[in-house]
C-alpha cells in the first residue's frame, strides 16, 4: 500500500474519532443540563447507612438544590422524594454526622429550625462513597 493511502486512511480514523468524541462530549453536556433528582444522586453512591445517606442528602441540597444551608425539613423531603426509608430518628443522623466531623451547626437558622452545612471533611468523605464508573473506553481507548 502506498503512502498516500496510508495517509487516507488514517485522516478517515481521525475524523471517526473526532465524531465520536463530539458525540460524547454533547451527550455529557446534555446530562449537565439536566436536573438530577436525588434519587439519581444518591445511585451514584454507595451508601452503607443512614448517616451516609444523610450526608449525601446534606451535599445535593447545598450543590444540586443551591441551598445555603439545610433543616430538618429539608432532609426528611429530600428521603421522600428519592422513595428512600426516612431514618426514625434523623437528628440522631445528622448529629452522628457532626460528631464524625462530617457536618456542622449552620450559624443561622432555616425558617425558625436548627440547620447544617457540610464540612470540607463531610465533601471529602463524600467523594470516598462515590460508585466506580463502568469500565467504559474512552475516545483514545476507541480503534
Amino acid at each position: 500500500m502506498d503512502l498516500e493511502s496510508r495517509i487516507k486512511i488514517l485522516e478517515d480514523k481521525v475524523s471517526l474519532l473526532e465524531k465520536k468524541a463530539e458525540i460524547i462530549v454533547s451527550q455529557e453536556s446534555n446530562e449537565k443540563n439536566k436536573e438530577m433528582s436525588p434519587r439519581e444522586f444518591l445511585n451514584s453512591y454507595q451508601p452503607s447507612n443512614d448517616v451516609d445517606r444523610v450526608i449525601l442528602f446534606g451535599y445535593y441540597l447545598e450543590n444540586y438544590q443551591n441551598e445555603d444551608c439545610f433543616n430538618i425539613d429539608d432532609l426528611k423531603k429530600t428521603f421522600y422524594l428519592s422513595k428512600v426509608k426516612l431514618p426514625l430518628n434523623v437528628n440522631d443522623k445528622i448529629n452522628l454526622a457532626i460528631k464524625r466531623g462530617h457536618a456542622m451547626e449552620a450559624s443561622e437558622k432555616k425558617n425558625d429550625k436548627k440547620a447544617w452545612i457540610l464540612t470540607g471533611n463531610g465533601e471529602t468523605y463524600i467523594s470516598s462513597l462515590k460508585k466506580e464508573k463502568n469500565n467504559t473506553p474512552s475516545v483514545l481507548d476507541m480503534k
